[in-house]
């Protein structure tokens, strides 16, 4: 995972460099390689690893003081607007990664993620995750149709669309083909498990 980060980062810098201009193609790629952080992804996987190996590491990372204040400074720069250069997405996907570690595991956080409206939206989460860049740019299009451009607007409505459109494909579409994965997976998961036992 650390050498994905590596190599990532070391040719994100190339291409920002004044020898990335000599590659064929050059925009392209810069554009493909900005939309592409899987290095992000590789973060995660460091704090799965040394969740999953036990790490000594842990003990430095799953504590209550650590979560709150990464809970804190990630909301608090988020909404200031706070752009690290080079490394912005790795910057933040160790502080997701510190919030989500210590949600899974540290039993004294005393935030509670289950209710109705977060088991909702972790049913239509593939939808969330495929269906967003299409209502983010529907909303843009309505939103400067009507010359309308505070985030303020373009954000919640952004969200709504995502969830409305999550939510009719989970109904009318998704849960047609969830129905086989119930019968051929060896192991269930999620929402699945509850309705097999029905």
């Amino acid at each position: 995972m650390l050498v994905i980060v590596i190599i990532y980062l070391a040719f994100k810098f190339f291409l920002l460099s004044s020898f990335g201009s000599y590659i064929p193609y050059s925009n392209i790629i810069k554009a493909f390689w900005h939309s592409f952080p899987i290095d992000c992804m590789a973060i995660g996987g460091v704090f799965a690893i040394l969740l999953f190996e036990k790490s000594q590491w842990l003990k430095y990372i799953i504590r209550n003081d650590l979560f709150y204040l990464s809970l804190i400074l990630v909301v608090l720069f988020m909404i200031i607007g706070v752009y690290i250069p080079y490394v912005h997405y790795e910057f933040y996907s160790i502080f997701f990664g510190i919030i989500i570690i210590n949600f899974s595991v540290n039993d004294q956080i005393k935030i509670s993620l289950e209710n109705k409206i977060l088991n909702y939206l972790g049913s239509i989460s593939y939808g969330l995750y495929m269906y967003h860049s299409i209502a983010i740019v529907l909303v843009l299009y309505i939103s400067l149709s009507f010359d309308i451009h505070t985030n303020w607007v373009i954000y919640p409505f952004s969200l709504i669309f995502t969830i409305i459109i999550s939510g009719l494909s989970y109904k009318y579409f998704e849960s047609f083909f969830l129905k086989f994965k119930i019968r051929f997976s060896r192991v269930l998961s999620g929402s699945a498990i509850n309705e097999n036992k029905h």
